[in-house]
């Protein structure tokens, strides 16, 4: 989840305003006299259709920022730099083809005032983006939802999307224009600068890099590192950091292992090593380890499995959840110390775990309770088996562990790829139940109180969400 640094979105009561230009007009457009006519601006379309560009200048020293409507009754702001002369904003979260109003602000030592207003027309959706289906309740979390969308059928059908407070696509890139076209995409973020999204591209072995890009909500898109081993998820940190999940192979008990590193990567290249599962994981000889998961080798024997990261700013640790031994770790985001370890025969808690089945996604709750995505063991009975999010209460000094809350949905669903949790404002619980293409936002008491569906072929990979 994040809350939004330069991009912020709130609610707000909008001004009346002229008509004014056309995305993708490129001219200036007039101002209405209620609003001021101190400057112009010029409202221009970006390489993505429905996340149009205004640009406008202001006096050096002064706050600026653009207050606009979603051209379905609600409004929201785009906050400039402070100090920059030089101003633009692309304006995210507007209906695909709606007419929209917006209006510039200015702050400086003569107080707060409207300087411009005009309208607009957004431009369409991408053609080929999935045909979503969506159904909003009462009691929904409001903010915007990031996915990347999968294709069973082809790796150039792979899209990012985001959905507003409503389940409509708003945003949608197809990552074919991505460097390395074809690429097995599995996570995106909103980038904490507010500009853009990040997603990664795996690599293909132990050996071969992947990559982790950034793509601004106009479109343009950088590689933000290369990433040696690179797989499944990573996670943004501050100071334009990453965290971000490796393969390792290794001999230990005439077996050959796939375990995994996490990596930190420093902006602009260099990435060292934090923790790794073969020295913080007990290995367990003959527990039956299962080949066939490391796409270049099928000899080599799937260990560890992280296969997923996020990072709590508060307490600055990490969490990771690993498949074959059905566990999670805590661990220190500054030293890699591992402060909380917990799984089928790992750990330092009493008694059967349980609690824990093939975890695909861990968060940090603001209570210090840990809410998990449980796939469940569908290799066992996968005409019988549901999978399911629960919060867990951990007490490391008394060595127990509780299910304090869980989360099922309406119906029996088995995710069979990824799977995630995280909590919203407001008590609500975003279930992202990846392989199945839904995603649900569900109450307190597991009722769905929003949700979008994908049709079939298509598959949603992990998710992010805006805070408005």
């Amino acid at each position: 989840m994040r809350d939004l640094r330069l991009v912020l979105f709130s609610v707000l009561g909008a001004c009346s305003a002229d008509p004014g230009g056309l995305v993708g007009s490129d001219q200036e457009i007039s101002v209405t006299a209620g609003c001021g006519d101190e400057l112009t601006a010029t409202l221009s379309a970006t390489e993505v259709a429905t996340a149009p560009r205004l640009a406008w200048s202001v006096e050096s020293g002064a706050t600026t920022w653009v207050e606009f409507s979603n051209g379905a009754g609600r409004t929201r702001s785009a906050v400039g730099v402070a100090g920059a002369s030089e101003v633009e904003a692309v304006l995210l979260g507007i209906v695909p083809g709606a007419e929209f109003t917006w209006e510039i602000f200015v702050s400086d030592r003569e107080g707060v005032r409207c300087v411009a207003a005009g309208v607009g027309t957004n431009g369409p959706l991408t053609a080929g983006v999935p045909t979503v289906n969506a159904t909003v309740a009462a009691g929904a979390s409001p903010g915007l939802t990031l996915v990347p969308v999968l294709s069973g059928a082809s790796a150039g059908d792979n899209w990012l999307l985001v959905f507003d407070e409503e389940g409509r696509v708003i945003w949608a890139y197809d990552t074919s224009a991505a460097p390395g076209g074809d690429l097995s995409l599995m996570t995106a973020a909103f980038s904490r600068d507010g500009t853009g999204v990040l997603f990664n591209g795996q690599a293909e072995s132990a050996e071969s890099e992947g990559w982790i890009a950034k793509v601004g909500f106009d479109g343009a898109v950088e590689v933000m590192a290369t990433v040696t081993g690179i797989h499944t998820d990573f996670v943004e940190l501050d100071e334009g950091r990453l965290a971000a999940l490796t393969w390792e192979i290794r001999e230990q008990g005439g077996l050959r292992l796939l375990g995994d590193h996490v990596m930190i990567v420093e902006p602009g290249g260099g990435a060292t090593s934090l923790w790794n599962s073969f020295d913080s994981i007990p290995f367990i000889p003959g527990e039956g380890w299962v080949a066939g998961y490391y796409p270049p080798d099928a000899t080599v024997v799937d260990w560890s499995h992280v296969n997923s990261i996020s990072w709590d700013e508060g307490s600055n640790d990490l969490m990771v959840t690993m498949t074959a031994q059905s566990g999670v770790a805590r661990i220190d985001a500054s030293t890699g110390e591992t402060e909380l370890l917990y799984g089928t025969d790992i750990g330092s808690f009493a008694g059967d775990p349980g609690l824990t089945e093939s975890p695909h996604s861990a968060q940090i709750l603001e209570n210090g309770n840990v809410l998990v995505f449980n796939r469940g063991d569908f290799f066992e009975d996968p005409a019988g088996t549901c999978s399911w999010a629960a919060e867990l209460q951990f007490d490391v000094a008394r060595g127990t562990a509780s299910e304090v809350e869980r989360w099922e949905g309406e119906d029996c669903t088995l995710v069979t790829f990824l799977g995630q949790a995280r909590r919203l404002p407001g008590e609500v619980t975003l279930v992202d139940w990846t392989s199945a293409g839904r995603i649900d936002q569900l109450s307190a008491s597991d009722e769905p109180l929003w949700s979008v569906s994908l049709g079939v072929g298509h598959a949603f990979g992990y998710a992010d969400f805006l805070v408005l």
